[in-house]
């Protein structure tokens, strides 16, 4: 997480983009906006909230190139800006033109396109600078009401909603020699070669590999294993299933530090063919036996951890486990009613809550 509570916005511009298959054009800005105090509002702290409310920092990356990161266009221009902040202005038209140029799916929509400059932000107690590239594309209408001598007008009109970023991206000064530390946001691209637009043909970024992305990438690696660990669907595979998923968060939330082996040994129980077979599963995966833990992650797989048996009646049995409760396999009993002619669940339970 990112600690903005003392960050300025030092510098800001606003632009213009359309869609280029349409030939809709770009307006570049020469100067930065007015910020003028309207009724109460603080425009600096709209602004701000407006840029940077929208991001859950879940998943950082970094600029990427094939070759050269020198090659990666926005690297490049972000990296100018880092080393001389007086090409602010015209590094944001080459910005703006590289965002045009990227700007050629039927459904792009056109927008404003801000670039700020940040200071004083905090990460992991270092204060960083950062680069702020924002677009707004979707308008909402407004009303408004006005009171005039003895009757009250209502006025309508389209504008932008502070509190609905389209799209947006962090560039944080941190870590230059391998593309910077970058987080993202699209909101408004529903189809994935739509927001392939934004984060793979502007940005060109990649995952940012770091404590909290061997983490995740571990649990989702173990999320997939214990798919293929339960090959029946029946109610003790599931819940056995479920109890793999509970001992590995175990694990992340009891240790500061992962280890391979020790991760094994604690989740398997000694089981040595369970070992082989997990190691081999992950073998594909280029990941390192040891790192520390990151808890954030954790704290998200922890909320999802359940195994839903979905019926064709449309009822569903939701099995959560509890990490400091041990159940037993036969809690749920599955059976067959010959009068019936269906099968049924038979749930064992203490009171209701």
């Amino acid at each position: 997480m990112i600690d903005y509570t003392s960050a300025t916005l030092n510098k800001l511009i606003v632009h213009k983009v359309g869609n280029k298959l349409k030939q809709e054009g770009y307006f570049a800005s020469k100067s930065s906006p007015n910020l003028s105090e309207r009724e109460g509002i603080n425009a600096n702290e709209t602004l701000m909230n407006y840029f940077l409310s929208s991001f859950t920092y879940d998943r950082a990356f970094r600029f990427d190139h094939t070759t050269d990161l020198d090659l990666n266009e926005v690297y490049a221009y972000c990296k100018v800006i880092f080393e001389d902040l007086q090409k602010f202005n015209e590094q944001s038209i080459n910005i703006l033109k590289h965002l045009y140029n990227k700007s050629n799916h039927p459904n792009v929509k056109g927008g404003e396109l801000y670039i700020g400059y940040l200071t004083s932000c905090f990460i992991t107690g270092k204060e960083v600078d950062a680069i702020g590239i924002f677009k707004s594309e979707n308008k909402d209408t407004f009303l408004q009401v006005n009171t005039e001598s003895d009757n009250v007008t209502l006025n309508f009109d389209k504008g932008i909603n502070a509190k609905k970023l389209d799209k947006g991206a962090i560039i944080l000064n941190i870590d230059k020699e391998n593309g910077y530390k970058i987080y993202t946001i699209d909101t408004s691209s529903k189809k994935a070669d739509e927001a392939k637009y934004w984060t793979e043909n502007f940005l060109s970024v990649t995952d940012y590999v770091d404590n909290r992305y061997h983490t995740q990438k571990y649990l989702n690696i173990c999320k997939n294993y214990s798919d293929s660990y339960v090959k029946e669907k029946t109610v003790p595979q599931k819940l056995k299933k479920v109890e793999f998923l509970s001992k590995t968060l175990e694990y992340f939330e009891e240790n500061s530090e992962f280890d391979l082996n020790t991760f094994t040994s604690n989740v398997f129980k000694g089981d040595k063919q369970e070992v082989k077979t997990f190691e081999d599963f992950i073998e594909k995966e280029t990941l390192p036996r040891e790192f520390l833990i990151e808890s954030t992650p954790i704290k998200k797989e922890r909320k999802k951890l359940n195994e839903i048996i979905k019926l064709d009646n449309r009822i569903e049995i939701k099995i959560k486990i509890n990490p400091n409760e041990h159940q037993e396999n036969n809690l749920i009993e599955k059976g067959f009613d010959d009068e019936k002619r269906m099968s049924y669940y038979k749930v064992y339970f203490n009171q209701e809550l």
